[in-house]
C-alpha cells in the first residue's frame, strides 16, 4: 500500500478540527490544531461579543432607570420588579386544588402584558432591560442635550 504525500501546507485544512492536536498525514507527528478554541474561550468570546452589543443599546442610569435604544430612537425607561407568583388553594368537588397565579403588568415598551407564567415575556425583558424580573412602566424620548450628557452618539 501506498502513502500519498501532501505537498500544500495542510493548516487550513484542519482549522475545522475540534481537537487541540491532531497528527500530521505528511509526517505522522502529533501537531498543535492553531485552529483549536476550548468550549470555554468560545463561551467566553460569545460573552464578550453578547455584552458589546448590550453596551450599545441599553446604559444603566440607576436600578429603575435606563437609557435603551428602541428603532435607533434612545429612550429614558423606568422600570418596576414583575410580582411574584402566588398560590391560591381552593376546594373543587371535595378535592383540594393549588393553582399558581401570576398577576400581569403593562410593559410600555413592549406595548403587551407580561406576566412571570409566560416564558416568552420572560425571555423579552431579559433582553430588553437585562432582567426577567423586570418591566417598564413609563417610557420617554430623550433631548440631544442628554444625549451628548450621556455621550451616546
Amino acid at each position: 500500500m501506498r502513502v500519498a504525500h501532501y505537498s500544500k501546507p495542510i493548516g487550513p485544512i484542519f482549522a475545522g478540527i475540534s481537537q487541540e492536536l491532531y497528527v500530521d498525514p505528511r509526517t505522522g507527528l502529533i501537531r498543535a490544531n492553531k485552529g483549536y478554541r476550548s468550549w470555554r474561550h468560545s463561551a467566553v468570546e460569545r460573552r464578550e461579543r453578547e455584552q458589546a452589543e448590550i453596551a450599545t443599546r441599553r446604559r444603566v442610569v440607576d436600578e429603575r432607570t435606563f437609557l435603551l435604544l428602541l428603532d435607533d430612537v434612545w429612550f429614558r425607561v423606568e422600570v418596576d420588579v414583575l410580582p411574584r407568583e402566588r398560590f391560591v388553594e381552593s376546594v373543587v368537588d371535595g378535592k383540594p386544588h393549588r393553582h399558581m397565579i401570576a398577576e400581569p403588568r403593562h410593559d410600555v415598551v413592549l406595548r403587551q402584558t407580561v406576566s412571570r407564567a409566560v416564558r416568552a415575556d420572560l425571555q423579552k425583558c431579559l433582553y430588553l432591560y437585562g432582567s426577567s424580573d423586570l418591566y417598564a412602566v413609563s417610557k420617554r424620548q430623550i433631548s440631544t442635550r442628554e444625549i451628548k450628557a450621556h455621550c451616546l452618539r
